[in-house]
């Protein structure tokens, strides 16, 4: 399962990961590539687009899907290879003829490929934040449009994350931003073996560290993440 996309996509995968293992042991708000391994699932997510970079110092959309790829050749050319790709308002129909052509490249067209559609999101004016009014909202639908018509033509799936989060405009987690549904909270602290753990040359239990489980919370994540996760299982 590989995934790249911004925080919203990894909030998706987090999501899936607790699903499919019953808990989550690993989380971090990494805005680099990561693996992980659930049974016999590998999963790994690529952070895209690295907005806190200079426009000219951002890799380029197809150098960043080729690197996670690569990260994971050789890849089976059939559903049981799955990518998923979106974010909150970057992506667009350039993309999907990005996609379309790096797949055929690397001999993956039989792939399972999802597009995550838009998400509401920057709704009131913050310094340093982008502000979405009335027109460019309006906007955005055309282009969540013409983004779900060509995924269709390419023979990919889209989950529409735009309808099911514009109408929810009070249902935004924690954020500047105010696009993220979804949060990961630990609920749960591990015991473990204070031999272990306790770090050279001290012996101190008062400095073991304690893993937790987490939590991925945010009902919205949950609805379209588990319409994912059934395209997922339905290919």
């Amino acid at each position: 399962l590989l995934f790249i996309g911004d925080s919203t996509v990894r909030g998706m995968m987090y999501y899936l990961i607790e699903n499919l293992n019953g808990s989550l042991y690993q989380w971090s708000k990494a805005h680099y590539m990561q693996t992980y391994q659930v049974d016999n699932t590998s999963l790994s997510f690529a952070y895209y687009p690295q907005f806190w970079l200079s426009k000219k110092k951002q890799p380029v959309f197809d150098k960043a899907l080729h690197a996670l790829l690569r990260r994971h050749f050789p890849l089976e050319n059939s559903s049981n290879t799955v990518l998923v790709v979106g974010g909150v308002q970057w992506i667009s129909t350039h993309h999907i003829t990005v996609i379309q052509t790096a797949l055929q490249k690397a001999g993956l067209q039989g792939i399972t490929v999802i597009i995550k559609t838009y998400g509401s999101g920057f709704n009131q004016p913050v310094d340093g934040i982008i502000y979405n009014n009335l027109a460019k909202h309006r906007h955005l639908l055309y282009r969540h449009r013409r983004l779900v018509q060509m995924s269709a033509q390419m023979g990919y799936h889209a989950v529409d994350t735009f309808s099911i989060t514009l109408p929810r405009y009070k249902h935004f987690l924690y954020g500047r931003c105010a696009c993220h549904f979804h949060t990961v909270i630990p609920y749960l602290t591990v015991p473990v073996d204070t031999q272990s753990t306790v770090s050279e040359g001290t012996s101190d239990p008062a400095t073991t560290r304690q893993p937790a489980i987490y939590h991925v919370e945010g009902p919205v994540n949950a609805l379209y993440s588990d319409i994912m996760n059934w395209l997922i299982c339905k290919a």
